[in-house]
């Protein structure tokens, strides 16, 4: 069983007991400030965990968006060429 801090300050001599509990004191001070640190740079770390996976999500959206116009354009392409020899065999029917 852990020994409480009054307990393990009452072994010292008395002349040391009051600088020993403010050195106790400031090190829960310094050790309650990194724990609020931490459980604030826990939530940081999730936030940004989520903020990636919104952007993963928005690069596969907008791959698949850049995928159908890469499409769209070879089917125009597709279909100038076909209205540029539809044009031609008009030519050659009008002259």
């Amino acid at each position: 069983m852990p020994i409480s801090v009054t307990e393990l300050l009452e072994s010292f001599p008395p002349d040391l007991r009051l600088p020993l509990a403010r050195l106790v004191d400031a090190l829960k001070e310094e050790l309650q400030a990194t724990k609020s640190d931490f459980i604030e740079l826990r939530t940081v770390v999730r936030e940004l965990a989520e903020a990636q996976r919104q952007t993963e999500l928005q690069v596969r959206e907008l791959a698949e968006a850049q995928r159908q116009t890469e499409l769209q354009v070879r089917e125009l392409a597709e279909a100038q060429r076909r209205t540029e020899h539809d044009l031609e065999d008009l030519k050659g029917v009008v002259r």
